[in-house]
């Protein structure tokens, strides 16, 4: 039968096309043959004053590659709580692909482990750490350079299929953006991979991510108390404090104060944001010096939509108490290199500050409350990781004079804008360096009792990350109260409250679509720790 002149015209097209996309190597693939798994693909921008410039068309040059590493937190099938699922380094477009079969033990060990837990595994939230570099490889230059973490649900991924995973990124910012896609029901019915770079390859370059140290909770089972820790499925779980509050006086009235993570809405998920940074930060710790360095928020390594917890703690004068979850708190340091046939050139050192997994029995996350205050070892690296805010005076609030009277209570949520002046969602800082700092200098290999020691364990300590509900507008619950004379004890007197603030400045990055936006800094509240005079 012979076509009509149109669909002649329509099969040459598709003939020349066929024809040339051979030619040059690259590959499009159909939704029928799209083999399941990460399609992992870049939008590279650059900004000029006010202006923005999409430059993703660069990795297409000759002298330009790009390299993708994917770490998925794996705690049940990992020993150090990661899997390396991708580590490859690539020239042209497309995407970085990585197997579905690759990330599927990882998938399936959530779901098995939260279904023998009866807890909701559809709403759970794991995440998985993406480093991204493009180079020119003719003058070795680093076009753009990031690392953050990508949020996903488990249950979402328990069937094969294609997922593309778009990176928006911008020179001179090591955040990034990400955008989900699932191939097909989005529109976007092929992709095309991109060719891998090998050993044969005349300009053959790779990165390496080498770990100098990580400190887990089975570090510090030699150190702090044996009841501090669980043995949940073989895995460690220690003590990880929410908050601390101390009732110094001893004329003083009696304090009420809660930590409520209740669910209103099944939209709404709590979790926790891990906290990242890099720099020269290794040399300077073994030779003594702070380094100079910013932190920042990135998204949730954990969290859900259907986690409950509730705890709440009355002290007395000259009382203190700390309510506490159960939890895998991570700090691991990097060093980062490009290597060549000539060698490998350091770019940076990364820390990586996070938590894995949270202890959850059915809806309820598992912790408790403690009299007296953490571990001595906590506290003192809690101390030298933070500062004092002196009285604390916040305005349009029952603490706007500096001070609660009796009956007088303040709402976490009067308290947590005031210090999250850039919106950056931080809410219930957890003190995750003052638990782990105990071990970094054997880490790093500086001895202990000297001077280098105590700024490693100082710097150490000063990373906090935020266990939160996600958005800016809604908050944990939870405040305190100053009950006065309560119950035949304490005084009808007025508390003076202080807290704990980082050391570090933490920053924001803008959003993406604000090139022109500059980061905003901010500090943020350690611990939720209260002291009350």
């Amino acid at each position: 039968m012979r076509l009509p002149h149109i669909s002649k015209k329509i099969l040459m097209i598709i003939l020349i096309t066929s024809i040339a996309s051979s030619l040059t190597g690259i590959y499009v693939l159909s939704l029928t043959t799209l083999e399941p798994g990460l399609y992992i693909t870049l939008r590279l921008y650059d900004v000029d004053r006010d202006k923005v410039f999409d430059v993703s068309s660069i990795i297409q040059r000759g002298d330009v590659i790009w390299c993708v590493k994917t770490d998925v937190i794996a705690p049940f099938i990992s020993e150090n709580d990661f899997v390396t699922i991708l580590n490859k380094c690539y020239r042209g477009s497309g995407a970085a692909f990585i197997s579905y079969n690759k990330i599927r033990p990882v998938i399936d060990s959530w779901i098995k482990t939260y279904n023998l837990r009866n807890a909701d595994v559809k709403g759970l939230i794991s995440g998985m750490i993406i480093s991204v570099f493009v180079m020119n490889i003719s003058d070795k230059n680093i076009l753009f350079k990031g690392f953050d973490v990508y949020s996903y649900k488990p249950y979402e991924y328990k069937d094969p299929k294609p997922v593309n995973i778009e990176i928006r990124m911008i020179r001179g910012r090591e955040h990034m953006y990400f955008t989900t896609k699932i191939l097909g029901a989005s529109g976007l019915s092929y992709l095309n991979k991109a060719s891998e770079i090998s050993p044969e390859d005349s300009y053959y370059t790779w990165y390496e991510e080498r770990q100098i140290t990580i400190i887990m909770p089975e570090n510090l089972t030699g150190i702090l108390p044996s009841d501090y820790f669980q043995n949940i499925g073989g895995k460690t779980y220690m003590k990880t404090p929410v908050l601390i509050l101390e009732n110094v006086g001893s004329y003083s009235g009696v304090l009420m104060s809660s930590v409520d993570i209740t669910l209103s809405d099944p939209s709404i998920t709590v979790g926790i944001y891990a906290t990242f940074t890099a720099g020269d930060i290794i040399a300077k710790l073994r030779s003594a010096s702070l380094p100079s360095v910013s932190f920042r928020l990135t998204d949730f390594t954990w969290g859900g939509n259907s986690y409950y917890y509730y705890r709440a703690t009355e002290l007395y004068p000259e009382e203190a108490s700390w309510l506490y979850i159960y939890a895998r708190p991570i700090q691991k340091y990097t060093e980062y290199y490009v290597c060549d046939e000539t060698g490998c050139r350091k770019i940076e050192d990364r820390v990586y500050s996070l938590i894995t997994d949270v202890w959850v029995i059915g809806s309820t996350i598992q912790g408790g409350e403690e009299r007296g205050l953490p571990h001595q070892i906590i506290m003192n690296n809690f101390y030298s990781g933070t500062n004092d805010t002196g009285i604390l005076s916040i305005p349009g609030t029952p603490l706007d004079d500096g001070k609660l009277d009796p009956n007088e209570s303040i709402n976490f949520k009067q308290i947590f804008p005031y210090y999250d002046t850039c919106s950056a969602d931080f809410e219930v800082g957890i003190p995750l360096g003052a638990i782990v700092a105990t071990g970094i200098c054997a880490g790093l290999g500086i001895p202990s009792g000297g001077l280098a020691c105590t700024v490693a364990m100082a710097f150490a300590s000063s990373f906090h990350v935020s266990l939160s509900f996600k958005g800016s507008s809604i908050y944990i619950g939870g405040g305190i109260e100053n009950k006065g004379q309560y119950r035949g004890a304490g005084y009808n007197v007025p508390e003076y409250i202080t807290m704990r603030i980082s050391r570090y400045k933490y920053y924001v990055p803008p959003p993406w679509w604000c090139f022109w936006c500059s980061p905003c800094e901010y500090k943020v509240p350690a611990g939720i720790y209260f002291k009350a005079y």
